[in-house]
Formats: structure tokens, sequence, C-alpha cells
């Protein structure tokens, strides 16, 4: 994939996270489209936070970087 065709797909998606809002659901079960973004930010930014997603020992290091 091309850098260009990448943030081309990564502006639409924000346009519509931004036009459905935070609490529009995903198919994601229990997920909301804010938890959608979060976890779209965490694996783009801090790769050992999204890590947390898929080693438990991490989830921890996860959460703080969501703030929660």
């Amino acid at each position: 994939m091309s850098i260009s065709l990448a943030r081309s797909e990564r502006q639409e998606l924000c346009e519509l996270m931004s036009t459905l809002g935070p609490d529009a659901p995903t198919l994601c079960a229990g997920w909301t489209a804010f938890h959608l973004a979060a976890h779209l930010h965490l694996r783009e930014s801090d790769p050992v936070a999204a890590a947390g997603s898929a080693v438990p020992a991490l989830c921890k290091t996860q959460m703080t970087s969501l703030g929660a």
C-alpha cells in the first residue's frame, strides 16, 4: 500500500468517525467508535501499549496509555 493511499484511508476513517460520533456502534462486540479510535491510535503511536491487546502482561501498560 502506498503512503498516499494509507494517508487517504486514514483521513476518510477520521471523517467517518467524526460524523458518527464516539458512541456509534462498531462490528466489534462491545466496542464503540471511541474504543476503535483509541485502539487504532495506540497501534500507530505506541507499539508497547498496543501489544497489551494481545499480551495480557502488557494490558496495564495499554490501560495507562488510554488514561484508564
